[in-house]
């Protein structure tokens, strides 16, 4: 309305319930030449779900028109009457509907009779599903027999439209402490200084906001970069997640009277990250130790000093529980948990009037990729139904530009909801499929080998897996104990005989066999056998199995861990 202050805006209706049935109609006909079956409940759940959000959203937007200056329009008059609707919406908008005018629009209607039906009968020949019948109205009537309706696929409708967008985007090994020389602007008053995680600017008429501070080590290149775009006071620093690459360089970025604002729960992650901090430091070493010492090494130079800072403890000044408006400068910025995030204190950055989300690391580190529910590092479980609500809490707000907690933002309001309603899908697939494989009898090994996504919930599995997020699922809900030995419950692993396997069977012989399996393709049990023997030879073949596995690998920490792996058998 800003941008064209003298439009008449047309809003057309129909009845949410004959939307719902003609969506679930033509995509049961459009999934029937790949399907056998499909879940009907499911379909009706998608096209309830998106039906409310649209309506919702237009509820929203109808109240913003003067009602002087807006058309309402019965869907049935679209297909019907058509020129007494032209004659409706010229008269309306101001504009003569002069003879040339409604002589062209009747010669063109004439010479297309079944215009209004041409895309059903197009669509239903290409299936080979008999034409529709026309109704009075001339709309297409087709009746469904919901036991024979194919299985649902709800991402088809947007996010076919769109590559997966995993595919074009770095992976996490391009992930790298802070060393751009200054900010770069993504929207108007919005600045990203990257790092291990992206630090973020918004300038306001009263000073900034900032989100995120990277590491201890990176928080006087964030500062200088912020600085120098605008040198205001820092009124609010708003953490989205309790993880130590978000907080740890809050003292070198914070004023004396920046209130620093997360979410209610980030006590326990900053409690965790101290009692844990040794431990979790070298279970990530071999990930991160070049990278970190590589990076340290470039701000050093930078900054002419040897001595950075340590690592900031957090100390929050407001938090909340679901969410929370901040008003600066002019600038409306909401927050919202989303505890299914990457810790149970994640939040989001809202900014409505921008249609903005700095969503961080809600969705992992790489946007795109499958959430990892656990991670090989060690940290708690993340729990799989909690990150669906997440995800779906991010994708209502339905966003035109989704800030990443890494590389660049993520633009288009319909890209984003396909990007997000695929991720949801596949997160819920590997849940329920998991739960069914628990109910039916089947161990959790078994389960990781066979659930795989179908291609209509294609995400990356570049930080996460499939597999991984199978087992994090089983052991979230049923705990270590998987019932396959009673040595499960004691404190005596295999280790305990191992050496008693070898003299029964002999070093040359399980060798022999190990190496039999890897000629084969079967690394993993080359791997089982060869690590029994103590020796030379076995770490040779050791690494020669890591190598074959990691020639296949795409993910970062599985990548990592096996080149961890070979070094250390070499």
């Amino acid at each position: 309305m800003a941008t064209f202050p003298d439009a008449t805006v047309v809003f057309t209706h129909r009845d949410p319930v004959a939307v719902i049935q003609s969506a679930i109609t033509m995509m049961a006909y459009s999934d029937r030449l790949r399907r056998n079956s499909i879940d009907a409940a499911w379909l009706l759940d998608y096209w309830s779900d998106r039906v409310d959000r649209l309506l919702r959203a237009c509820v929203r937007d109808r109240a913003l028109v003067p009602p002087e200056r807006s058309i309402d329009i019965g869907f049935h008059r679209l297909d019907g009457n058509e020129m007494p609707l032209l004659e409706t919406l010229y008269r309306r908008g101001g504009v003569e509907l002069t003879p040339r005018y409604v002589g062209a629009f009747s010669s063109t209607w004439t010479a297309i009779p079944a215009a209004s039906t041409a895309e059903s009968v197009t669509t239903c020949n290409a299936t080979s599903v008999s034409r529709p019948t026309n109704s009075a109205n001339g709309s297409a009537s087709i009746s469904t027999d919901s036991t024979s309706v194919p299985s649902p696929d709800p991402t088809k409708e947007t996010a076919a439209m769109f590559e997966p967008v995993y595919l074009s985007r770095p992976g996490a090994d391009e992930i790298r402490p802070a060393a751009a020389e200054r900010a770069e602007e993504l929207a108007p008053g919005l600045w990203c200084s990257p790092g291990l995680s992206n630090a973020y600017l918004l300038t306001t008429g009263d000073g900034r906001v900032i989100v995120n501070t990277g590491m201890g080590f990176e928080g006087p290149v964030h500062r200088a970069n912020f600085d120098a775009v605008d040198n205001s006071p820092v009124r609010y620093i708003i953490i989205t997640q309790g993880h130590v690459d978000h907080v740890g360089g809050l003292d070198s970025v914070r004023d004396a009277d920046t209130v620093v604002v997360a979410q209610e729960n980030w006590t326990l992650w900053r409690d965790d990250n101290e009692r844990l901090i040794r431990y979790r430091a070298s279970r990530s070493a071999f990930a991160f130790k070049d990278t970190l010492k590589t990076g340290i090494e470039a701000i050093q130079r930078r900054l002419g000093t040897s001595r950075l800072p340590a690592q900031s403890v957090p100390a929050v000044d407001l938090d909340f529980e679901d969410t929370l408006t901040l008003e600066v400068g002019g600038r409306r910025i909401e927050l919202l948990a989303v505890p299914g995030g990457e810790t149970t204190d994640s939040l989001v950055v809202w900014l409505p009037d921008e249609r903005i989300c700095l969503c961080g690391n809600t969705f992992g580190p790489i946007f795109g990729h499958v959430p990892n529910l656990v991670t090989i590092r060690g940290d708690r479980y993340r729990d799989a139904l909690t990150a669906i609500s997440s995800i779906e809490r991010v994708r209502d707000l339905q966003p035109e530009l989704l800030v990443t907690g890494h590389f660049a933002p993520i633009s288009g309001a319909e890209r984003i909801n396909a990007e997000l309603t695929r991720l949801r899908n596949a997160v819920q697939y590997i849940h329920d499929q998991t739960v069914a494989g628990m109910n039916a009898g089947k161990d959790v090994v078994t389960l990781m080998r066979e659930i795989s996504l179908p291609p209509e919930y294609d995400v990356g599995q570049g930080y996460g897996k499939v597999a991984w997020d199978v087992r994090a699922i089983w052991e979230n809900y049923s705990g270590w104990f998987h019932h396959r030995s009673t040595t499960e419950l004691y404190p005596v692993g295999f280790d305990a005989v191992a050496a008693d396997v070898v003299e029964l069977a002999g070093a040359d012989a399980l060798l022999a066999r190990a190496r039999a399996h890897l000629a084969a393709g079967r690394p993993l049990h080359a791997i089982h056998l060869a690590e029994l023997v103590p020796d030379d030879q076995a770490r040779a073949l050791l690494s020669q199995a890591h190598q074959t596995l990691l020639a296949d690998s795409t993910n970062f920490w599985e990548s990592a861990w096996l080149k961890h792996q070979i070094a250390s058998n070499s």
